[in-house]
């Protein structure tokens, strides 16, 4: 054992002989030593901090009893191990005594060299261990008292045994009246509390609420948590369940300040009302929008329908016309991407499923598309399968889809260029059918950052001032929200600029063509019939009269909801075509009165209107309406209506359901 390692023992002794034979057998054991002759320069030396001290009872100046209540009372040398020796039998008296005093272990000389060496490992492996301990208590304490979450601890009698400085702390803000005046939590809470029970110490933190109110049962064997506040603070407070001996259990509590996270869900919360509250009064602005922009569309085109019957035939006129037409349906598109991109991006849109045939959708696209084609001067190639691609969708949605895609390619194509438009089938390997639809394009091209953020919303390739190719920047977040509604994808490729681009659709298709449906009734000429009209906008009022007897109709108008629930009563019509944005009675209210009414069960109610929302689709079907039309309405599909209504009102009469 080297030098440096060595033990070293304070050898405290008057005889010189005695003093000498002690350090020999320590010396040889492997212990350093120092010697004192009195207890003065005993207590001098242990300052130096000997690992153990070995003091015979009889000294010159200060008797050994003295010496070791001494070094037990100065911090400095308390926990120095202390073995007594005596030269003369010592009785019990005195032996307890110096026990008592402060030493560690005794021995009467003459005792043998081995029983020496024993005592003083035996002593020795003590204090290290009770270091140990000491060192593992004090991390534990300082760790305890580190922990920022207010912890305490109860034993198995339900008393408060320890806590952290944190719940001092937390005691000192919040329960005051809980610790003695004269001095802090920290020092005197175990003092002023030590006998509090845990049901005590939540209720002198919370006062005002009962312990069993807040759900937590104290004494359980498993963890339990709750939230309360506690003064301006909000802690999530948890109970630990703690296993002592022979199965006794205890608690422990921990009070974590959650106030900070309260305050940011509290914000979060908000924040989402405040958006939720935002996008609301947007989707009314955009309806109200729509339904203002609406009616003035629907004049005009009503306008140009009667014009193209009974109007002008000179080349000139029918170019304008056309054009007027032309630019009516622009705009009445332009309103409908607006709300149906709001509703998709919020999954808010209902499909109306059925199988199609999807050559009649890309044939009725191409329709739509074909005057900006035309007027742009594109070559459009359009190939498709030699057998019917039947997929299951909405016919309108889908149709939706290929027309911005169509749009897309001829605005973003320069004059003369060329479109392709192809179908064909796609065998995954999982086994489904796909019809791939693709668009490519001849056009400006798409850089190879941009091919994923075209889709997003209000993004487009054309950012000049000209604004040449016109657009919201809404059609391809419509298309792929469409698709994807579909049980489909869209994607979009180009080499880049200048290069064109191809969009490729993805949508289930149908193994085989769908069962052949019953065949529909006949369809028979609706005849003349009384049609009521009740609209407030007075040029859309005469010109849907003009246009309604055109085709041979009896017809009288209401320019307000009550006039018009009034006339319907009085007149009785076969069909009542009703806006529903009326001043003094809205369009709901009518409908719903007249089929409150005997006599209005047996007339056929048109919604005629600027609100072409999902929700205005279901509001008006419960107030009674048999059809809703959205302005501007297409005189044919406005002709077709009043045809189903016209063969529905043979069974309503009789008081059967209608078709």
């Amino acid at each position: 054992m080297s030098e440096a390692k060595r033990p070293v023992v304070l050898n405290v002794n008057d005889d010189e002989t005695t003093r000498y034979l002690i350090k020999k057998i320590l010396t040889g054991a492997g212990f350093s030593v120092i010697e004192a002759q009195n207890g003065e320069e005993a207590l001098r030396l242990a300052a130096t901090g000997p690992d153990l001290v070995v003091l015979d009872i009889k000294l010159p100046d200060i008797s050994g009893y003295e010496v070791c209540r001494l070094l037990k009372a100065n911090a400095q040398t308390a926990t120095i191990p202390v073995l007594q020796t005596s030269a003369t039998f010592v009785t019990s008296e005195r032996r307890v005594q110096g026990l008592e005093g402060g030493a560690d272990s005794y021995l009467t000389q003459p005792f043998e060299a081995i029983e020496l060496i024993a005592t003083v490992r035996s002593l020795l492996r003590a204090r290290r261990a009770e270091e140990a301990a000491r060192s593992a208590a004090n991390d534990w304490e300082a760790t305890f008292d580190g922990i920022s979450d207010g912890v305490c601890l109860f034993g198995a009698d339900g008393r408060l045994r320890r806590h952290n400085r944190a719940f001092a702390d937390l005691v000192e803000r919040f329960a005051p009246h809980a610790v003695d005046e004269k001095g802090g939590a920290d020092a005197l809470l175990l003092a002023s509390m030590g006998g509090r029970t845990a049901e005590a110490v939540l209720g002198m933190l919370l006062p005002t609420r009962s312990t069993k109110g807040l759900g937590m049962t104290l004494g359980s064997e498993e963890r339990q948590s709750m939230e309360a506040a506690i003064g301006d603070r909000w802690f999530q407070i948890t109970a630990d369940p703690v296993l002592y001996a022979h199965g006794a259990r205890g608690l422990v509590l921990i009070f974590n300040d959650v106030s900070e996270h309260k305050r940011l869900d509290e914000e979060r919360r908000q924040r989402a009302e405040h958006l939720a509250e935002a996008d609301r009064r947007k989707d009314e602005f955009l309806a109200m929008l729509a339904h203002e922009l609406r009616n003035p569309l629907n004049a005009i085109s009503t306008a140009v329908h009667i014009q193209n019957r009974i109007g002008s035939q000179d080349p000139q006129n029918v170019r304008l016309r056309a054009t007027i037409s032309r630019q009516t349906s622009h705009l009445a598109r332009l309103v409908d991407d607006l709300l149906d991109v709001s509703r998709i991006t919020r999954g808010k849109i209902l499909l109306k499923q059925e199988s199609l045939d999807l050559a009649e959708i890309v044939e009725r696209a191409v329709g739509t598309c074909r005057l900006l084609i035309d007027s742009r001067r594109h070559q459009l190639t359009v190939t498709l399968p030699p057998e019917p691609m039947w997929i299951e969708g909405d016919t309108l949605r889908i149709e939706q889809i290929l027309v911005n895609l169509l749009n897309n390619a001829a605005k973003y194509t320069d004059t003369g260029g060329r479109i392709w438009l192809s179908v064909e089938r796609e065998e995954a390997h999982d086994g489904k059918s796909y019809a791939a639809i693709r668009v490519r394009d001849t056009g400006v091209g798409i850089a190879a950052d941009q091919l994923e953020a075209i889709f997003d919303l209000f993004a487009q390739e054309d950012v000049s001032l000209a604004r040449s190719t016109g657009g919201l920047g809404i059609g391809l977040t419509m298309a792929r929200g469409l698709a994807q509604l579909h049980g489909g994808t869209i994607r979009a490729q180009s080499e880049g600029r200048g290069k064109g681009s191809e969009f490729r659709v993805m949508l289930p298709a149908l193994k085989a063509a769908p069962a052949a449906e019953n065949s529909q009734p006949e369809r028979l000429p609706s005849g003349r019939l009384r049609v009521l009209v009740v609209e407030d906008n007075p040029d859309a009022l005469e010109l849907v009269q003009n246009l309604l007897e055109l085709w041979g109709h009896q017809v009288e108008t209401a320019s307000d909801g009550v006039t018009g629930l009034e006339m319907a009563l009085t007149m009785k019509p076969d069909v009542a075509l009703i806006d529903i944005g009326l001043p003094a009675m809205d369009g709901y209210e009518v409908a719903s009165r007249l089929r409150a009414e005997g006599a209005g069960r047996n007339i056929a109610l048109i919604a005629v209107t600027g609100y072409g929302r999902e929700e205005d689709r279901r509001r008006a079907k419960d107030a009674g309406f048999d059809e809703h039309l959205v302005k501007p309405v297409n005189p044919t599909h406005l002709a077709e209506a009043i045809e189903r209504q016209a063969l529905a009102l043979r069974p309503r009469a009789d008081g059967q359901p209608s078709a």
